[in-house]
């Protein structure tokens, strides 16, 4: 199904809350649901790979024994597809 779309007022909402509006200056938030036994989550600056404080946007970079599967020991496969280091 689609992804769960709220959106959130910095100035507005308290920490931690999320409300639904239709407001233009409101921050579209998107959930991409927990990670699962076994996985590393992290939100990096795409370019440099740095983790990104609160707030900041970034590439969602998850790590762990099922992401990936058949790429393993592929070079070939896994160049063409990802360029994250």
């Amino acid at each position: 199904g689609a992804p769960l779309v709220v959106c959130s007022n910095g100035a507005d909402a308290g920490a931690d809350e999320a409300r639904e509006s239709s407001t233009a200056r409101d921050t579209r938030i998107v959930g991409c649901g927990r990670a699962r036994a076994g996985q590393s989550v992290r939100i990096v600056h795409p370019e440099s790979g740095i983790v990104c404080p609160d707030g900041q946007e970034g590439e969602i970079w998850v790590e762990g024994p099922s992401v990936a599967q058949g790429y393993w020991e592929n070079e070939e496969a896994s160049n063409a597809t990802f360029q994250a280091a």
